[in-house]
């Protein structure tokens, strides 16, 4: 070898060893998340028209997809739950980008305080669908105490369901019928027959649940958002049709859509009243006054009575979005009250100061909102 060539064959090692070095050079930004991971990992398949960023009719579309499943399903649910939370509050989300996310990563990274922590909230998406049940019945009736709220808004729908599985059970099994083609008939006693796609993982992660006691809940959830976005006018229809009953709602509307029935605001001789609609298995709801609350209980929030003791005056109270407490100190109006699985219980006379007025089904058969 001649020096020409070894001067040749230096020069070409020296640049393999440059390039190597240059391939071997750790990306630059901040290292992703789980949940960011996830996002970077399907961003251009989620992005339809491919334009850089997730819009909100992007991420309905996406919702709706039966072939995002797992963590994959829980990420975007977070990500739709972010809209979701902004729409409450009426302000816009901004359709979320590559450079936004890093923005995101870099705030984790430099442990800053973030708007949403998209990390937390989708590791409990996460946790929650894993646990549920995709049978629809498993235990062959529902169970109140299954029941927890979701990313929904629908305590006034909720409530009167755990009200129903806590009085009628039956009656929500005869409401749904598995048509084992992917979808699902509900008949709701006071609306016409409605048919569902299965839910998808992703609105598993977004709605309610029941975890091991099966789909019922999501399930319901889903058949009246669409009744709901059926009798909506043109141009206010939703994509994802549970948006429509995603923002509050009355039980003067969810007692009759349950039951066929009408039902009865009553603010007097409540003890007399609650006697009689238990007697009768009947649906029961109720919100706190404003400025009346004990600790834990919200006057924004819908309650189920599901229970009355006439000879004790106690009431049994349910909460469709539980948490376990224990009141710091005698339990009252002061302290509050002890919640077990959603449920509590409280004196007669303390349940008139705080709730002051109920709403109790009645045997008349109601006006057909959604026939």
């Amino acid at each position: 070898m001649n020096v020409l060539e070894k001067i040749l064959l230096l020069g070409l090692c020296v640049h393999h060893g440059l390039l190597a070095q240059t391939e071997q050079k750790p990306q630059s930004g901040p290292p992703p998340t789980p949940f960011s991971t996830l996002v970077r990992e399907n961003f251009d398949r989620w992005d339809h028209n491919h334009d850089g960023q997730l819009t909100t009719p992007e991420l309905d579309l996406n919702v709706l997809n039966p072939h995002i499943r797992g963590d994959a399903a829980a990420a975007l649910a977070e990500l739709k739950s972010v809209q979701r939370y902004n729409a409450d509050d009426h302000k816009q989300t901004p359709p979320l980008t590559l450079d936004a996310l890093a923005q995101y990563e870099l705030a984790i990274k430099r442990h800053k305080r973030v708007e949403h922590d998209y990390d937390e909230n989708f590791r409990l998406l996460k946790s929650k669908l894993d646990q549920v049940s995709r049978q629809l019945f498993p235990d062959k009736l529902p169970r109140l105490t299954s029941i927890h709220q979701g990313d929904l808004g629908d305590c006034y729908f909720l409530s009167m369901v755990g009200a129903l599985a806590s009085q009628r059970p039956h009656t929500i099994v005869e409401m749904i019928k598995d048509n084992a083609d992917g979808t699902y008939s509900v008949k709701f006693p006071g609306a016409k027959l409605v048919t569902i796609k299965a839910p998808t993982d992703t609105e598993i992660s977004l709605g309610s649940t029941a975890g091991s006691d099966g789909l019922w809940v999501v399930v319901l959830e889903k058949a009246f958002g669409k009744l709901a976005n059926i009798h909506r006018r043109p141009g206010r229809k939703k994509k994802e049709v549970t948006d429509v009953i995603a923002h509050g709602g009355s039980t003067d509307e969810t007692i009759p859509l349950l039951t066929s029935h009408s039902c009865d605001g009553v603010d007097k001789q409540l003890g007399v009243a609650l006697e009689k609609a238990f007697a009768h298995h009947r649906l029961v709801s109720t919100s706190p006054e404003e400025g009346r609350e004990p600790p834990e209980l919200y006057s924004s929030h819908v309650y189920a009575v599901i229970g009355f003791d006439f000879q004790k005056k106690v009431v049994t109270v349910y909460d469709c979005d539980p948490e376990e407490f224990t009141p710091k100190g005698p339990p009252g109006l002061k302290n509050g009250y002890p919640f077990k699985d959603g449920v509590f219980t409280m004196p007669l006379h303390e349940f008139i100061y705080v709730f002051k007025s109920v709403n109790i089904e009645n045997n008349e058969n109601a006006k057909a909102r959604f026939e």
